[in-house]
């Protein structure tokens, strides 16, 4: 039987979230900030909860807004800012449309998977299509399709449907409550996140082993490391659960949290709304270092190496994983909209203009692209395989 668990603060905590103990059903996170909706559609009466997470979006935007961050003001005299411009930039070539009406693609060894609203096709070493499935339903692409041995996983708000690869035949598994995350694999144990609010593990039958409930919303990804989970929720709480589903221990970080927690060997990373970049320690949750950032990470980082790259608007910050500190702080003229692992050494850069800058980890090999707003960036071999904004799927050649 499934058993079910509950994020716990404390004695005097009120417990239930989203969770109506009594019936133990799942409420509508809408009706948790909603109390009314008026005939009118522009009036619209919040709870108490609702009022006060729209005060935090309002002062949030407000700090991402800050140019300079707040840790320029204190960190100028500390580093030589490096900065960019478009004036020692090197065009890239002309682009190749692949595809049209691309949803996600990833990369899978020398092939490249890419995802449209009637099928999926995975191009080969050259990028020429090698395979084709077809499905009928297109809202199984609510979020990003995943591939593990050698099965693709897709869901939509009930079901989780499996495609596989060897034997050419679906499988569909339906699921109580609205299906809010992708579907996570762990050895034989698979995970999703429900109704925003709910963790659940499934066995190989994808029937829930147990399921465990937190007090604020699951907006990201948990990571899974060495059969323990950790998630973070609305609430700022940050949890490690074995793989029973028991909390092994929990870290509040007094703001709330709404991107994946991140891993470098024995040290987990967060970032709160209130600015904070946290590094903590696996085994027992010790805190190894605190910086006020002054802004709130609003697109995941990522790790490169011993390295971990963080931006907001027009600064990227490069952060030594070994000690702990910012060793260098990257200005752009124009604001910045995501950054990208490349292969190699590179970083791809997308900035609010719609050009794409490839830049080495030391920033002094610098080409860039004129392509629209891109949505995703993977590297091929010599291209970068892109997503516009129109969901056209390019190719540009590397210099």
């Amino acid at each position: 039987m499934a058993t079910k668990k509950k994020a716990k603060r404390g004695k005097n905590k009120a417990k239930g979230g989203l969770f109506n103990k009594s019936s133990e059903e799942t409420i509508n996170p809408t009706k948790k900030f909603i109390k009314d909706i008026s005939d009118d559609e522009n009036d619209i009466e919040l709870t108490e909860q609702g009022k006060s997470h729209f005060q935090t979006l309002k002062k949030q935007k407000y700090i991402d807004s800050m140019e300079p961050p707040v840790l320029l003001n204190q960190m100028f005299h500390e580093f030589d800012v490096i900065k960019l411009n478009k004036s020692s930039f090197l065009e890239l070539e002309a682009k190749d449309i692949i595809s049209e009406d691309v949803k996600y693609c990833f990369k899978d060894g020398d092939n490249t998977w890419v995802f449209l609203d009637d099928k999926a096709i995975m191009l080969d070493f050259g990028l020429m299509p090698e395979l084709t499935i077809e499905y009928e339903n297109s809202d199984i692409l609510k979020y990003s399709p995943k591939l593990f041995n050698d099965k693709l996983y897709f869901v939509d708000d009930k079901n989780i449907f499996i495609y596989s690869l060897l034997e050419e035949k679906w499988e569909t598994f339906s699921i109580s409550g609205e299906i809010t995350s992708s579907v996570l694999f762990d050895g034989d144990k698979f995970f999703l996140i429900v109704d925003f609010i709910k963790l659940i593990s499934l066995n190989e039958s994808f029937k829930e082993s147990w399921s465990f409930f937190t007090e604020g919303y699951l907006l990201n990804t948990p990571i899974i490391k060495d059969d323990f989970i950790f998630l973070t929720s609305s609430d700022g709480m940050l949890y490690k659960l074995d793989n029973t589903g028991d909390i092994v221990w929990s870290f509040n970080s007094k703001s709330a949290i709404e991107n994946s927690p991140m891993s470098f060997e024995d040290i987990i990373i967060i970032n709160n709304m209130a600015g904070k970049l946290i590094f903590l320690s696996e085994d027992d949750k010790s805190e190894l270092a605190n910086l006020d950032l002054g802004f709130h990470l609003m697109r995941e980082p990522f790790i490169k190496e011993d390295t971990l790259y963080i931006f907001n608007r027009r600064f990227l910050y490069k952060i030594n994983l070994k000690d702990l500190k910012i060793v260098d702080i990257v200005q752009l003229e124009t604001p910045i909209e995501s950054i990208s692992n490349l292969d190699n050494d590179n970083i791809y850069i997308t900035l609010s203009d719609g050009t794409g800058i490839v830049v080495d980890s030391n920033f002094t090999n610098i080409s860039f692209t004129d392509t629209k707003s891109i949505k995703k960036v993977i590297q091929h071999i010599n291209y970068l395989i892109l997503i516009d904004s129109e969901f056209k799927l390019v190719k540009v050649e590397l210099v």
